[in-house]
């Protein structure tokens, strides 16, 4: 279960890279290329306090 979470992850991840490379093949090469996809991850994150814990891995 937890290897197939990482893949996902990863997935996801290279996924997320394929579709700015195809929007714009130089997105990666502007300096604040990073700053950027970590900011927007980070402003669709939205705090719910209705929602149950995460599944424990044990």
């Amino acid at each position: 279960m937890l290897m197939q979470t990482m893949e996902e992850y990863a997935n996801w991840g290279f996924h997320f890279m394929e579709d700015k490379l195809t929007d714009d093949p130089n997105y990666f090469y502007r300096e604040t290329a990073f700053l950027e996809v970590f900011l927007a991850f980070d402003a669709s994150v939205t705090e719910n306090t209705d929602e149950e814990e995460p599944e424990s891995l044990d």
